[in-house]
């Protein structure tokens, strides 16, 4: 008799258990579906995958300074091969196939990489010219500097470089003017020097640069080391003070909302 009872009460168990599992049933399938459907509706191109083995070898390519243009990535590497003193600027399209490199320089380093328009610009040196600007398309064998913009065999010091407009602001030295703004627009005839004392705006240590709407928005200093809040349009005309600033000023610039912080 006890026996039965225990038996049936077993049974009742079981069945209690089967059914709350055909209830939880639907809704584990449905969890396990929705978790699938999350993964299966990742497009392919976010799969993580290898592009191109650079070094073609375990160690690291030591990809950086990368930019986009015209729907390429445009980024620098090193050789890692038997000749490990090489450079290399590459442009891929996230093929294999479309992963190609551009050029190669022995002991250069073609950084850091600015887009201006349809141009790719970059410092590199140049064994008669120092440190300059070249310019690239982005095919090939098509890199060239653009000239001896900082006359002699040593560079001019290029540095704060910032894309605003049709631009590329920079600053540069040299012993009569010391550190001044130049911009570029890609070219010799287009890389002109903006401020100085013979120009009528004697500004030191231009920085802190930044684009707004197209504007250069920076920093200077009277030759009594008062701060100034300045802007460019890209001429000497064009460049100017806006506000003479106190003593504290500093700090990060930040744009946004079409307000200059």
């Amino acid at each position: 008799m006890n026996n039965n009872i225990s038996v049936r009460a077993t049974r009742r168990g079981w069945g209690v258990s089967v059914f709350l599992l055909v209830l939880t049933l639907p809704l584990i399938l449905l969890a396990a579906s929705a978790v699938g459907a999350r993964e299966s509706d990742l497009p392919p191109w976010q799969e993580p995958r290898l592009i191109k083995n650079i070094a073609g070898k375990t160690d690291s390519s030591a990809t950086y300074a990368l930019a986009e243009m015209n729907g390429y990535l445009f980024f620098l590497a090193n050789n890692q091969g038997i000749e490990r003193n090489f450079s290399e600027l590459w442009r891929t399209d996230g093929t294999p196939g479309g992963t190609i490199m551009l050029e190669r320089r022995d002991d250069t380093t073609f950084s850091p990489l600015f887009v201006l328009g349809d141009e790719l610009l970059f410092l590199a040196p140049h064994p008669d010219y120092g440190n300059e600007l070249w310019i690239s398309d982005g095919t090939p064998g098509n890199a060239h500097v653009m000239g001896d913009a900082f006359p002699g065999p040593f560079d001019g010091y290029v540095a704060d470089h910032t894309v605003a407009g049709d631009y590329l602001y920079f600053t540069a030295y040299d012993d009569v003017n010391l550190t001044e703004l130049w911009r570029t627009d890609g070219t010799m005839a287009g890389t002109i020097r903006l401020t100085g004392p013979d120009l009528g705006l004697d500004v030191g240590t231009p920085g802190a640069f930044i684009d707004f709407n197209g504007a250069l928005i920076f920093r200077g200093q009277t030759p009594e080391n008062k701060p100034l809040l300045m802007k460019s349009n890209g001429t000497v005309a064009g460049t100017e003070v806006i506000e003479a600033m106190p003593d504290t000023f500093g700090g990060e610039q930040h744009v946004a909302g079409g307000l200059l912080y």
